[in-house]
Order: C-alpha cells, then sequence, then structure tokens
C-alpha cells in the first residue's frame, strides 16, 4: 500500500499524540529505536509482486505493529497501564489504529 506521507511520519505522530507533545519535541526521536530510512523504504510504493513485510518495534513504552498493508498499531506495553493494576501480566491494550 502507497502511503500518503513516509510511514515513519505516522507512527511518530502517533506517539507524539498519546505523549501529549508536538512532534517536533518527541524525546527520544524514533530513530534512536529503528532505522527509519530503512523502515520507510519497505513500505514506499511497490510492485504487487513484491512482498511486504510486518514489523514490530518497542519505542518509549509502546509496541508499534505495522501489518504489510501499512496498517499501524500503537500498543502500550507498559503492564500498569495496559491491565489497569499493577500486575505484570502480559495483556496488551490497542491505544490507536490507523
Amino acid at each position: 500500500m502507497a502511503q500518503d506521507q513516509p510511514i515513519t511520519l505516522d507512527v511518530a505522530q502517533r506517539i507524539a499524540e498519546l505523549e501529549g507533545v508536538p512532534l517536533e519535541e518527541l524525546q527520544p526521536p524514533l530513530h534512536t529505536a529503528i532505522d527509519t530510512d530503512a523502515l520507510n523504504s519497505f513500505f514506499e510504493s511497490s510492485g504487487s509482486d513484491r512482498l511486504q513485510p510486518a514489523i514490530e518495534f518497542t519505542h518509549m513504552g509502546y509496541t508499534i505493529q505495522i501489518d504489510p498493508s501499512g496498517d499501524v498499531t500503537v500498543t502500550d506495553t507498559d503492564p500498569v497501564t495496559a491491565s489497569g493494576n499493577s500486575s505484570y501480566g502480559t495483556e496488551r491494550t490497542p491505544i490507536a489504529n490507523r
């Protein structure tokens, strides 16, 4: 799926929104967690014969999942926030889905 904007900009905007900060103030920046140029190249327009990857990585306490179509899901990985209590379960709560 061709994106209107780089996939990394979409991811960074979602995290900044969840953190309640302007994109320019997001710290640490997304490129500290993943090679943003490589990630963008995976999801730039491609022929139908090219397999698209599914990507998952963590940044700032969130798990970011990008499916082969370019849909982004950001999930809070903090066990207190995700489960609603102080247990350390593996439960994940979707925060934002494109």
